[in-house]
């Protein structure tokens, strides 16, 4: 089966492609075409604030004027709502907006093309993708002493 972490997984590793969800979908075990929602349920994100965005927006075959506005900010995509321990870069109102990581920062701005282009699937990998992205880099922290466990 294509699983959502798999998709997760090839999207951390090639990040800077720009080209791994266009014109591809995924399949489970007997070949049926797998819908966003099934993807998101399946990596236990179906319930998350963006999982429930992604959801809807399938449904309806769009997303939100709304949807597209959160996610082309940093404080309200799907990087935004990650782990707020995750180091991230101060505005000048002293907001914490993008992300460190430069993987994390480029799914980020991938997110917000795939919500731009009402790419269900590709939106849902990504989040998959920030996600797997995120926990890779509290691991590191916690390794490293810089988080609490």
């Amino acid at each position: 089966m294509v699983g959502a972490s798999l998709i997760a997984l090839a999207l951390v590793k090639s990040y800077n492609s720009y080209m791994v969800y266009y014109g591809f979908h995924s399949y489970n075990m007997i070949g049926n075409i797998m819908e966003a929602s099934e993807i998101l349920n399946n990596a236990n994100l179906g319930n998350t604030e963006w999982g429930k965005r992604i959801i809807t927006a399938e449904l309806a075959s769009e997303f939100t004027p709304d949807d597209i506005y959160l996610a082309t900010q940093w404080t309200t995509c799907a990087c935004g709502t990650a782990d707020k321990r995750i180091p991230r870069y101060k505005n000048e109102d002293g907001d914490f907006v993008k992300p460190h990581d430069d993987q994390l920062q480029t799914l980020g701005y991938l997110f917000n093309r795939e919500v731009n282009y009402n790419n269900f699937i590709g939106a849902a990998g990504t989040l998959i993708a920030i996600e797997v992205r995120s926990s890779i880099i509290l691991g590191r922290m916690r390794k490293n002493g810089g988080l609490d466990s």
